[in-house]
């Protein structure tokens, strides 16, 4: 893991993709850390560690990078909330103090998984929870062909699920990604389902879909249910996205910006190779 920021981490100057990724999976653990011990493994920055310290009894936050350490220790200030030095292999805590374990996009960065979760497993109480996430190699790398230059050794959903299995008796395993699009749910679903919402410094977690449209099917007959669903819009967005971008550079604006910005460059690259 990196000794300093070089943008693998995620920090709380930035806003993309992975923020909501991130701010949603504190979100799935805010309950389980109500009035227990947190431990967040790679805690880097701090946000997350301070979320938790919002509803947790107490919250450490640990990370390799002690600038990152010092950095946290002074932007956030709580008296249930400890920043310490440390790593997945050598976390400075007693064995069984700790009611739940957070280590999201950190077991990537490494090779010795089962060193970690050994380590995990020394300070977790024996009824301990884990919540940890990873990306999946065959989307993220495999399909894409994008290759992160911070990660050690990613794993296959099989290869994660059978390392965790080694572990823990009890498991549920979840699958996230991000989406933009829209959302479909039954009336009398909205009580069952969870939104949440915020950002780096609060997250709500509120019960009920608070919808801005209304739909029905309607009939004399019989009709099946609809089911809930999600509209994906990421590849519609991708495409207006490449369209406004042809339609600004064709614009007279950029072509008479460029006219005038192009001699700059001529001359930077000049200088540069001197």
């Amino acid at each position: 893991m990196e000794q300093h920021w070089s943008g693998e981490r995620l920090e709380t100057f930035v806003f993309n993709e992975n923020t909501v990724e991130h701010l949603h999976r504190y979100s799935l653990s805010l309950p389980y850390a109500c009035d227990k011990v947190v431990l967040d493994i790679a805690c880097g920055e701090g946000y997350g560690t301070n979320l938790l310290s919002e509803v947790a009894k107490f919250a450490f936050g640990v990370d390799i990078c002690e600038v990152a350490i010092k950095a946290a220790r002074n932007k956030y200030k709580r008296h249930n909330l400890s920043f310490l030095t440390g790593s997945t292999e050598k976390v400075p805590l007693e064995p069984s103090s700790i009611d739940v374990v957070i280590s999201f996009e950190t077991i990537e960065h490494h090779d010795r998984h089962d060193e970690m979760l050994l380590e995990i497993k020394r300070i977790l109480k024996p009824d301990g929870i884990l919540i940890m996430s990873s990306p999946d190699r065959k989307y993220y790398t495999d399909e894409t062909g994008y290759n992160n230059p911070f990660h050690v050794k990613e794993l296959y959903a099989d290869q994660f699920r059978k390392l965790i299995l080694r572990y823990f008796k009890n498991t549920t395993f979840l699958n996230q990604r991000f989406l933009t699009g829209s959302v479909m749910i039954a009336e009398d679903s909205l009580q069952a389902a969870q939104i949440h919402c915020g950002d780096y410094n609060k997250i709500e977690n509120m019960m009920l879909f608070t919808p801005v449209y209304n739909l029905v099917v309607a009939s004399d007959g019989y009709y099946e249910l609809p089911a809930t669903s999600i509209f994906i819009a990421d590849q519609l967005y991708s495409k207006l996205s490449t369209a406004i971008e042809a339609r600004f550079k064709a614009s007279a604006t950029w072509q008479i910006g460029r006219f005038f910005i192009n001699p700059f460059h001529a001359v930077k690259q000049l200088f540069s190779r001197l």
